[in-house]
């Protein structure tokens, strides 16, 4: 069984005191070709908390829609038991499941930690039970290896950002920034010559299109780029599934679990 997970996600980032928030526009797609379902979500707001000590977490609510069932959900992801903004937990999320026709009758309640457990309560029955565990959902996850670097595209993500990479592993962050700025300038250069040949740039492992808003879309065009998801609960109803597409989505970015190309 398998799942498809396309996103097109650019952020713009602000300041705030002793906090760096970044607001992560565009869509994400979870399309499970099993049940005909395709899942469309926004992202949470990525916070960086520099006070008292460094913290990541999401901010903000998603909504999870699935015209295909007719079902919706909306989650809050935010920071419990906090003091003037100073500790708590910051990875608390609560929410609801409800049908498109009718959104003031939820049809369960959402609460727990994305990055460990969340439970799910039948509003008419009362009934608890455990929707979402991250420790097994992502277990089985193996991190992308490169066994063919000769193999490689000059333009495939590895190869362009290994520097980058190997100074963030060696934690010499001088260096890592001294690597982005020359991908960057490479980048620049390349669209630069580009412009002036008249080459319109097209990708090659994904169809690209703009909406008239001036949003994009964009889609894997290989059958390799199929994200197996085994640990997915695919006897669920779909009312259990649609927030389950929505966590396994965003831990995926969290854990910067990803395959593709920069090309």
């Amino acid at each position: 069984m398998q799942t498809y997970l396309n996103s097109c996600t650019p952020f713009t980032c602000f300041t705030e005191g002793a906090s760096i928030e970044a607001t992560v526009h565009g869509k994400r797609q979870v399309r499970l070709p099993k049940f005909n379902e395709t899942y469309e979500m926004g992202c949470p707001n990525l916070l960086i908390r520099l006070l008292p000590g460094p913290s990541v977490e999401w901010s903000g609510t998603v909504r999870i829609v699935c015209k295909d069932s007719g079902l919706e959900a909306e989650l809050s992801y935010h920071r419990s038991n906090s003091f003037m903004g100073m500790g708590g937990d910051g990875r608390c999320v609560k929410g609801k499941v409800f049908r498109s026709s009718n959104p003031q009758d939820a049809v369960f309640e959402i609460d727990g930690y994305w990055d460990r457990t969340v439970s799910l309560k039948d509003v008419e029955s009362g009934e608890v039970l455990v929707l979402y565990d991250a420790n097994l959902s992502i277990a089985n996850l193996i991190t992308p290896e490169v066994k063919d670097e000769e193999g490689l595209s000059s333009t495939e993500s590895a190869v362009v950002w290994s520097e980058v990479s190997e100074a963030i592993l060696a934690k010499d962050w001088e260096k890592a920034s001294e690597a982005k700025r020359k991908v960057e300038g490479t980048a620049r250069s390349l669209e630069k010559e580009r412009s002036e040949k008249g080459e319109v740039w097209m990708p090659k492992h994904f169809s690209l299109s703009q909406d008239k808003d001036g949003n994009w879309d964009c889609c894997p065009l290989e059958k390799s780029r199929i994200y197996p998801y085994d640990f997915f609960p695919y006897k669920s109803p779909s009312d259990h599934r649609i927030v389950v597409a929505g966590f396994w989505s965003g831990q995926l970015s969290c854990d910067r679990y990803s395959i593709g190309n920069t090309v």
